[in-house]
């Protein structure tokens, strides 16, 4: 297992960083982007599930976003990478057999490996922090798992880390 901190580019899909961090400052520069501040999202679920394909592959994560703030939240990710960056409608997670039981909300997914069916494990973890430059607050461009040992076993499952991020980290 991977010891310290992960860090997801998420406006370059791919990118990913290690850090022996395993608890992470509110300030970091990180993939040549300067003065990074971790933010909050607004009137989301403060803590993040985890999204887990066959075999208990960790894929990703998964954080609720109310109906009144999804276009907030959207626009907060809008110039990510789409194929790691999601965004599910409230009316479109209706459909979705892991989101049918959260009436109402929309989700922000980030996958790093896509693999279907995916399904939420509910984890309801503080370990995931969102940076954005302070120049721009409102526009998140990392994602890191804090911990990444400590994470996986805050699931109620064991979850298993792909070994297609493990070459690049």
């Amino acid at each position: 297992m991977i010891e310290g901190s992960l860090l997801f580019h998420l406006r370059q899909s791919g990118a990913v960083a290690k850090t022996q961090l395993a608890s992470l400052p509110a300030k970091i520069s990180a993939f040549r982007e300067m003065d990074l501040r971790a933010v909050n999202l607004p009137n989301s679920s403060i803590s993040t599930d985890f999204l887990v394909g066959k075999g208990n592959l960790w894929t990703g994560v998964t954080v609720g976003v109310s109906q009144k703030d999804f276009r907030f939240v959207k626009d907060m990710f809008s110039n990510c990478d789409a194929s790691l960056v999601r965004l599910v409608s409230p009316q479109r997670s209706a459909a979705l057999s892991r989101y049918k039981q959260y009436h109402g909300w929309g989700w922000l997914e980030v996958v790093w490996m896509e693999t279907e069916p995916l399904r939420l494990v509910e984890v309801q973890t503080n370990g995931v922090l969102w940076y954005a430059p302070p120049a721009a607050p409102t526009r998140v461009v990392v994602m890191a798992l804090e911990d990444i040992r400590s994470l996986a076993a805050e699931a109620p499952e064991s979850v298993q880390l792909p070994n297609a991020i493990l070459p690049r980290i």
